[in-house]
């Protein structure tokens, strides 16, 4: 939102005033929209990523016990 405002710097105050209010809904419904989905889409996202680094950390465990075994 803040490289829109550098480039209507030039324009009279009401108007950039204006221009920030409807920057502000349009992200505002952007985020209506797109929050659940979005937030969901993160949320497993994490997920999948944390249970694959689990996943390397018991096997490179695995594989450092049995090399101290060895």
């Amino acid at each position: 939102m803040i490289v829109h405002l550098h480039h209507r710097l030039h324009l009279p105050p009401f108007l950039l005033q204006f221009q920030i209010h409807m920057d502000m809904l349009i992200w505002e419904w952007m985020n209506m929209m797109l929050g659940k989905r979005m937030r969901f889409l993160v949320m497993t996202g994490i997920n999948k990523f944390l249970i694959k680094v689990k996943k390397l950390c018991l096997h490179h465990r695995e594989m450092l016990v049995e090399e101290l075994l060895i």
